[in-house]
């Protein structure tokens, strides 16, 4: 591959709990995966800390030193970001990776009460941040040594389900390599946009329903994603942090280590955790490279020689063998899928498209299962019409699509976009520059509904929780009696009585032109800036003029909280009969 002439380009950053992408957007081509100096498109997230030099590697290098000191590796730490050590569930949270054998180092607690790793018999302290800040910086020289220049700005990805301390994690990463983050968008977004899905002209005259399926190394998260003229919105997301290639990985080790236990009982003891982790981590790096190559053949074999005093291993591994061993996997990957659509009340006739994303997502049978999924029959014997996207590889749309945004966002552009209900362009200025230009807007949701009181004192939703801004909608309620004003409200709380407990944004008077039943219309910006215009029922001439309000100010833990308390709440429909 040669490098283009020097130049300052931004970067598309993929930042992965196993492995890591960057890429950057090729002029007049499009985004294009930059590979490492040993020629991977993919980087492992792996750190290694050589005690002689009492220096930490970072890397593919970092990778391969795992099997000859694991207690000196890093693996993992993306999981560990934004987790408080003694709190009661993120510490059931550690606890379970650390018996599902996610951390190669032993994990303890930082000195801020966050998340570290001791390596070295306790000689380095690495903390999770500490080992992101590690991980950016290696992609980032990784992207100047192919460009011939310093890299200064970056958009990177994100799973859907980080909050507000996740993000500061990343965007402190990228500022500490000398990087402003652009934009951190989520990883369903960045696969619309490296698919191209997201350009206006995709969507001229329908909108786009997309299933996003994830099935990275460490879990499985599916998303689903509207698009239309040039908005990504992220409509729901299910996963399970356990659910991921990783796991199917350790029932081929177990497989083996039986095996080997069926040959060599009293060497078979050695190779479990606590007795020769070396031997363990070889094994695991071999049945790694094992489920990699069965996506491609139907046979391969675990070779790990003189693992234990002088013994081989030496066990076959058909692609058969693989899908028994993991069959449960297979079929709860369409479950997941299956229980995200019914979450949102959406068919699977209804997805027009479907993207294959994490590189676990290669597995033919797990291609297979999805494929039947979505491209078989409904309950009504309805056949679906969805186009399921796995050209691009698909342990690089994050960085890719991370890429086309950064180029747009690098260019000071003011960007349309359009809004699905309405078709209501608003105009965003993400930078100072005149130059027009079309492309994706993804920024974040609603934490909460946004409505007005109605009548018996009932909440009334006109955004509702988790809806991608910018965004526009209106909606009809009827005013309450007696009253020429209305509140406004964001919150979680729809019972009969229960609108005062949702957080009061502004009381409203309402024009004298509209009526008892009232239209009002919600425009949300980025920032959390928004604007409320009210209508005469079924008028499309505004009631006086918009105002403007400023968004939540919330913070994350009152959020949880009210969304707890909400829930709590909340009695099912056969209870209330009963």
């Amino acid at each position: 591959m040669t490098a283009p002439a020097a130049e300052s380009f931004p970067i598309g950053l993929d930042f992965g709990q196993t492995n890591c992408a960057v890429a950057y957007y090729k002029p007049g081509q499009g985004p294009d995966i930059i590979a490492n100096a040993d020629g991977h498109r993919v980087t492992s997230s792996a750190i290694f800390y050589d005690a002689e030099t009492q220096k930490l590697e970072a890397g593919d290098l970092a990778f391969e030193c795992i099997k000859k000191a694991p207690a000196n590796s890093i693996t993992n730490a993306k999981r560990a970001l934004g987790m408080v050590f003694d709190d009661e569930e993120d510490k059931e949270l550690i606890d379970e990776d650390v018996e599902n054998d996610m951390y190669s180092a032993e994990v303890v607690a930082s000195k801020s009460g966050g998340v570290a790793f001791s390596l070295d018999g306790g000689n380095k302290v690495v903390t999770a941040e500490e080992a992101t800040n590690l991980i950016v910086s290696n992609m980032q020289k990784t992207a100047e040594t192919f460009l011939g220049s310093e890299v200064k700005q970056c958009v990177v990805t994100a799973p859907s389900w980080f909050k507000d301390e996740h993000k500061a994690i990343l965007k402190e990463a990228c500022a500490a390599a000398g990087m402003e983050c652009l934009r951190i968008v989520s990883d369903p977004v960045a696969a619309c946009m490296a698919y191209d899905l997201d350009l206006p002209e995709a969507t001229a005259k329908t909108s786009k329903l997309v299933c996003v399926f994830n099935l990275g190394g460490a879990g499985l998260d599916v998303s689903v994603v509207s698009v239309t003229r040039g908005v990504c919105t992220l409509l729901g997301k299910m996963g399970d942090r356990n659910l991921g290639g990783i796991k199917l990985a350790k029932a081929v080790e177990d497989f083996c280590i039986k095996d080997f236990k069926r040959k060599s009982p009293v060497l078979a003891k050695q190779i479990k955790k606590g007795g020769n982790e070396k031997a363990l981590y070889r094994v695991r790096k071999e049945v790694e490279t094992v489920k990699k190559t069965l996506s491609s053949s139907d046979y391969s074999s675990v070779e790990v020689d003189n693992l234990i005093n002088d013994n081989d291993m030496s066990t076959k591994v058909s692609r058969q063998r693989f899908e028994e061993l993991n069959q449960e996997d297979f079929e709860e990957y369409a479950n997941v899928v299956a229980d995200c659509l019914a979450d949102l009340g959406v068919s699977p006739t209804e997805i027009t498209d479907v993207i294959m994303m994490g590189g676990s997502s290669k597995i033919p049978k797990v291609q297979e299962v999805i494929s039947e999924y979505f491209l078989g029959e409904d309950e009504e014997g309805d056949s679906a019409m969805v186009k399921i996207h796995s050209g691009l590889g698909p342990d690089e749309l994050g960085a890719l699509g991370a890429a086309a945004q950064a180029d747009l966002l690098s260019k000071n552009a003011t960007v349309l976009a359009y809004n699905k209900e309405n078709d209501v362009a608003m105009k965003l200025k993400v930078g100072g520059g005149d130059v027009a230009a079309s492309g994706p807007e993804e920024l974040d949701s609603l934490p909460l509904s946004v409505g007005v009181e109605g009548a018996e004192g009932t909440f009334v939703p006109i955004l509702r929780r988790g809806t991608t801004v910018p965004c526009v909608k209106r909606g009809t309620f009827d005013k309450p009696a007696g009253k020429n004003g209305v509140k406004l409200y964001e919150g979680d709380f729809y019972g009969e009585g229960e609108v005062g407990q949702n957080r009061l944004i502004a009381e409203l008077e309402i024009p004298a032109e509209c009526g008892d039943e009232v239209d009002v219309e919600l425009m949300v910006a980025a920032g959390g800036k928004a604007m409320v215009s009210f209508y005469p029922a079924g008028s499309d001439k505004r009631a006086g003029a918009a105002i403007a309000i400023s968004g939540s100010g919330m913070s994350d833990s009152d959020i949880d909280a009210m969304l707890e308390k909400a829930k709590e709440s909340r009695v099912p429909e056969d209870e209330e009969e009963n």
